[in-house]
């Protein structure tokens, strides 16, 4: 039996460590697929039961992931038409969430060329500040808090000239942020994460001020949803807090960087990730 990781290999190291010692100790077969190198006239040989698991999430990494699945290819995925739907993003496709009732922060899903529409738009979030969110990048860059229409006006301007995808939504003061990690139907590690001094992003940079923290029993059941929504059974789940400890879902992560929560607390999130998967198949 083999976990095969598709990921670039000079990426995510600790992911990868993690993995493969939690392979090494099920004597599982460890390989990592580069979309980089992945050659489409001789693809490797995935037998029944083996485990695949899609670390990267560039669009390569999908198209490889996509070529590679098979029905009998043991996944996190729920069911097997979820799984080569991969190019939309989970952890942006927000609308997902909001239908279920699941409480986002207002949104507004793509960037109206129409001045009026904007002013319209800030409306609805309830005024400025706003923030914009360019989507494709972690650590909170691309999180940007703005105070006025020509600030506004003027990035938006920018995004739309250099093609870059974005939301719009409603400014929520945070207090602290919950990163909660889901497998299956439960929250299997957690922890908080608070904005440093003169930041309002509480997970900006790559040394945040993070923390362990068990979340009371509403945020846990909020990830758990957040994640059977986007019909994947292992996600990271981001939850925002504000000062009346109002709750809010930023967003579901799949894959996600587990590794800085498994180092923090020391729960084996990749044991039992493989565990799992190892469930699936029996």
């Amino acid at each position: 039996m083999t976990l095969f990781c598709i990921t670039y290999p000079e990426k995510n190291r600790n992911i990868l460590r993690y993995l493969r010692e939690a392979c090494d100790k099920r004597k599982i077969d460890f390989k990592i697929i580069s979309p980089d190198e992945f050659d489409y006239t001789a693809p490797p040989e995935i037998a029944p039961g083996d485990l695949v698991y899609r670390v990267s999430i560039s669009s390569d990494a999908m198209s490889v992931e996509n070529f590679l699945l098979r029905e009998d290819t043991i996944t996190f995925y729920s069911n097997f038409d979820r799984a080569l739907s991969t190019y939309a993003y989970y952890h942006y496709d927000f609308s997902v969430h909001a239908k279920a009732g699941l409480p986002i922060p207002k949104t507004i899903y793509h960037l109206p060329k129409n001045r009026d529409l904007l002013r319209r738009a800030v409306d609805y979030l309830g005024g400025f500040p706003v923030i914009v969110k360019v989507l494709g990048a972690s650590h909170g860059v691309g999180v940007m808090k703005v105070d006025t229409y020509s600030s506004l006006f003027s990035m938006v301007d920018f995004l739309r000239r250099h093609k870059q995808d974005a939301v719009i939504r409603q400014y929520i003061d945070v207090v602290k942020s919950a990163r909660l990690v889901v497998l299956g139907d439960k929250v299997i590690d957690s922890i908080e994460y608070t904005a440093p001094e003169g930041d309002f992003r509480s997970n900006a940079g790559h040394k945040p001020n993070v923390a362990v923290k068990e979340f009371s029993e509403e945020i846990r059941e909020t990830a758990v949803r957040a994640v059977a929504e986007c019909k994947v059974e292992f996600g990271g789940v981001d939850i925002l807090v504000d000062k009346a400890e109002n709750i809010y879902l930023a967003e579901v992560n799949f894959p996600c960087n587990f590794a800085r929560a498994q180092a923090l607390t020391g729960v084996d999130i990749a044991g039992l990730m493989l565990d799992y998967l190892l469930g699936k198949r029996d």
